[in-house]
């Protein structure tokens, strides 16, 4: 599992980041590596990359739940489950959203 996980981003990641399309077109690529340790301090990468992207590292707490609900915002759908609690991702954008 862990030799796929480490392959993927070679194998999928090079058609699709070098690609103009993740840069432009109003495109958003959103990869989250969990790779949970165990702990209550698990801390776990979330990249986005697109053309409406602040280029930074925050240091803001998020989860899968935030990222859902920045997704659901972004595209005008319904709220729901836990994101529907969660506020969307706001500071990481070039132009507010």
């Amino acid at each position: 599992m862990v030799r796929m996980a480490r392959a993927w981003p070679r194998s999928f990641g090079a058609a699709v980041l070098p690609a103009a399309a993740a840069t432009s077109h109003n495109s958003l690529l959103v990869v989250t590596f969990d790779e949970d340790d165990g702990t209550e301090n698990n801390q776990i990468a979330t990249i986005f990359v697109g053309q409406q992207v602040r280029p930074g590292r925050y240091h803001a707490r998020i989860d899968h739940y935030t990222v859902l609900r920045t997704i659901e915002q972004a595209y005008g759908l319904r709220h729901d489950g836990h994101a529907a609690r969660r506020h969307p991702i706001t500071w990481i954008w070039r132009r507010p959203g």
